[in-house]
Order: C-alpha cells, then sequence, then structure tokens
C-alpha cells in the first residue's frame, strides 16, 4: 500500500499502483528477483557527482579566499599577484578574481603607484578588532598589561599560539623614545621568543614539539634550532617559573615571559615584558619578574584558574 493504493508487481518487472504503470525495467532482472527501489528513487549517480564537484570547488575557492587574505595580512611588505600565486600555488588569474573581490569590499587595499601590490584593508581590520572586543581574555588583559607597562618602564605584549605561530593580541607600550613595538596581530617563532617559550614550557611535551617544527629557523647568532637544545631550554623555564628571550628574535632586544592559564588549567596565551638589551640589567630585571609573574596570575584568575604556581 502507498498512501492507500495498491502498489503490485508483476513478472515483466513493471510496477502498477492501481494498475495504472509507474515504471517498467525489464533488463538486467533475473525472473522472480525482488527489485530495488532505492536505485530509482532521488538523483542519479550522475548528478550526485556533479553536486559533489561543484561543492568541492566551492569549499576549494573558499580555501583560497583565507589562504590568500592569511597571507597578505602575515606580510610585513605589500604583495603581488604573482607573488601570492607563487606562495599559495594558485593561478594568477585565479588570484586576480579574488584579490579583485576582497579589495572591493575592504579586506585588502593597494599600495603601489601602479595598484599592483597589495596590503591587509579596514574591513579585516574591523573583522579583527571585533573579535577583540568580545574576547574575554583580551579585555581582563589589557588593563593589567597597561599597568605593567607603566610599572616596569617597558614594552608589554599579550600573545596566542595560532597554527606554531605566536599571534601579538594587544600591547602595551613603553613612553622610551626608543622601544620594542610589533604589530598587533602580527606573527612570529615560538621557540625563538619569550612568550612562545613561555607557552611551550607549559605544553604538553607532544604539543610542544609538534608547535616548534621540524626546521625551526634561525633569526639571529643566539636562536636555539636544534630540538635537544630547545627541550633543555624549555626545562629551565619551567624550573625558574617564566621563560627568556635572550637576543633570540633580535639581538637588540631582550624578553621575559609567562604563561597565562584559564579556569582547566590550560596555558590560553602569554604576556611579555621587553626591553632593550642596554635596559637587561640584574635589578630591573628582577623587578620586571616579579611583576611580570604577578601580572600573569592576575590575568589568570580573573580567568577562573585557581591555582598559584604557572609552572
Amino acid at each position: 500500500m502507498t498512501g492507500g493504493k495498491m502498489l503490485t508487481i508483476c513478472k515483466s518487472s513493471a510496477a502498477f499502483i492501481d494498475n495504472r504503470p509507474v515504471f517498467s525495467y525489464n533488463k538486467g532482472v533475473p525472473d522472480g528477483s525482488p527489485i530495488n527501489f532505492a536505485a530509482y528513487s532521488g538523483t542519479s549517480p550522475h548528478i550526485r557527482n556533479k553536486k559533489r564537484k561543484a561543492e568541492k570547488r566551492v569549499n576549494n575557492s573558499a580555501k583560497r579566499v583565507l589562504d590568500i587574505l592569511g597571507l597578505i595580512a602575515s606580510s610585513e611588505t605589500p604583495l603581488t599577484a604573482s607573488e601570492i600565486g607563487k606562495e599559495l600555488s594558485i593561478p594568477k588569474s585565479s588570484v586576480f578574481d579574488i584579490v579583485n573581490i576582497l579589495s572591493e569590499r575592504g579586506y585588502i587595499t593597494t599600495v603601489s603607484p601602479y595598484g599592483k601590490a597589495y596590503r591587509i584593508g579596514i574591513s579585516a581590520y574591523r573583522t579583527g578588532m571585533a573579535f577583540i572586543r568580545r574576547d574575554g581574555l583580551f579585555n581582563s588583559a589589557h588593563p593589567i598589561l597597561r599597568n605593567l607597562s607603566d610599572a616596569t618602564g617597558e614594552t608589554c605584549y599579550l600573545a596566542v599560539e595560532a597554527d606554531g605561530k605566536i599571534v601579538y593580541l594587544d600591547k602595551a607600550e613603553s613612553s622610551a623614545p626608543i622601544r620594542s613595538s610589533l604589530n598587533v596581530g602580527s606573527q612570529n617563532g615560538m621557540h625563538c621568543t619569550g612568550l612562545g617559550k613561555a607557552l611551550l614550557a607549559a605544553y604538553p611535551e607532544e604539543r610542544a614539539i609538534a608547535a616548534i617544527g621540524k626546521n625551526p629557523e634561525r633569526h639571529t647568532e643566539n636562536t636555539l634550532c636544534d630540538l635537544p637544545s630547545i627541550m633543555v631550554e624549555l626545562e629551565k623555564t619551567r624550573e625558574r617559573g617564566y621563560a627568556i628571550d635572550n637576543g633570540e628574535d633580535n639581538k637588540f632586544l631582550r624578553c621575559v615571559a609567562a604563561p597565562v592559564r584559564d579556569a582547566d588549567g590550560n596555558a590560553v596565551a602569554a604576556i611579555s615584558v621587553t626591553m632593550l638589551e642596554s635596559n637587561f640589567r640584574r635589578e630591573h630585571v628582577t623587578d620586571v619578574i616579579r611583576k611580570l609573574t604577578e601580572a600573569a596570575l592576575a590575568i589568570s584568575h580573573i580567568n577562573g584558574y585557581i591555582g598559584n604556581n604557572l609552572y
């Protein structure tokens, strides 16, 4: 019965509803074998295959848009379509289509006299600021970071990890005429920064090794690039309770950093105090470390952490 109507199958492999033929299928069905009605319902395999291919093209296009936007955002200098295509292995014609749309929407902007190179635009900035305004970590850390900078006379940063990179989420700049001043939103290595090492030392070993990667880049002559040396440094970080960047990212700068933990005890961010090499004196650094760890614990407690140790 189908909706109160009688469905019958005759020996010629035809289906009837109330004696009216619905379909007939005489080829390839052995006499007396049941008919697979599922084969006659829904869309055909050809249409389903076309649909899957179309969905895959849409997904690939979306991925390309995000990859291009991410590459431009992370670049210190404007990038041309050719440079973008080469870096991401995307045909130049596809790059042009995407950057034109991103440019029209304000997510990137042209900066060269001939309109051939691109940097991040105001719409991307608005999107990032919308995240920051709604982020509880940022809101809890910002005033403490500002107070830490005022108390130490140095530039302070808040950062999180994303895909094995440090991403600077906030900063409180020193008023000194010569100071560290990295852009919020910029990225850096985990292995060569105080912020990165503060987080790596708080991670389980397997996660730390994955974040370090197989070929850590050398930024200065002080950069630790081999895994055994980095792991030894992380153990020292846990023992002392804070991380040190001894000119490993920039030979003229020194940095101390500590992790920020959430209610579950997970290291979700790190804060740092960055100073010129000439300011890296024992009496000054001792005071900075005390204030740094107090600030990191204060932010952690606001975010639900109940412990009193950062490691």
